[in-house]
């Protein structure tokens, strides 16, 4: 009927506009959202948020925030309410990857020849290979980087002399650039028996 006012009872909106998605190398993010509303003007709509499943903001005209966060998996919620208490029921989600930490080094293993040694390992991400060698722990000579993201790690150290003992470290970085080295081994090069 005309004349009859028709109560508000559709909840608003909230699309998150901006924020970090996949994996970011960074535990400062922003995530940024706006809302609409078929009866409020956005201006008057206020919000609330919320981190990995915790405790919703206190309702506030924020459209952006600012998050510390450690490395893992991340998960930010935003939801809204109109002037008359209509509250969004399916809020908006944003999850992402914040990566800090360099890969985990394991299972480090070494089988030396004559002038040569292989050396492989693991890592619980993709990561570049290297390997870093010497007489000393001090090193002094590294073998030329693998750029290839792997998790499976085998490069070959050349050069050597025979029946020495050699130190070594392999170092891998990921996607981020952050890098993990593990810590020193040993290994010795089989005797040259063959006779001059």
């Amino acid at each position: 009927l005309s004349g009859v006012a028709v109560a508000d009872t559709e909840p608003p909106a909230v699309p998150i506009k901006s924020g970090p998605t996949g994996t970011v190398c960074s535990g400062q993010v922003e995530v940024c959202w706006s809302g609409t509303d078929n009866a409020t003007p956005e201006s008057e709509l206020v919000y609330a948020f919320r981190l990995d499943g915790g405790q919703w903001s206190d309702w506030g005209s924020l459209t952006c925030n600012s998050f510390a966060l450690n490395h893992g998996q991340h998960n930010v919620d935003v939801k809204a309410k109109d002037i008359v208490g209509n509250e969004t029921s399916d809020f908006a989600t944003r999850t992402f990857q914040v990566d800090v930490n360099g890969p985990t080094i394991s299972q480090v293993q070494t089988s030396p020849g004559l002038t040569s040694a292989l050396v492989t390992w693991t890592t619980d991400e993709p990561a570049t290979s290297q390997v870093d060698y010497g007489l000393s722990d001090s090193y002094g000579s590294s073998t030329l980087l693998d750029s290839a993201f792997v998790t499976s790690h085998s490069v070959t150290i050349t050069g050597l002399d025979s029946n020495a003992t050699y130190h070594c470290r392999v170092r891998s970085s990921d996607a981020c650039d952050h890098e993990s080295a593990s810590t020193d081994l040993t290994f010795t090069t089989l005797p040259d028996t063959i006779p001059p």
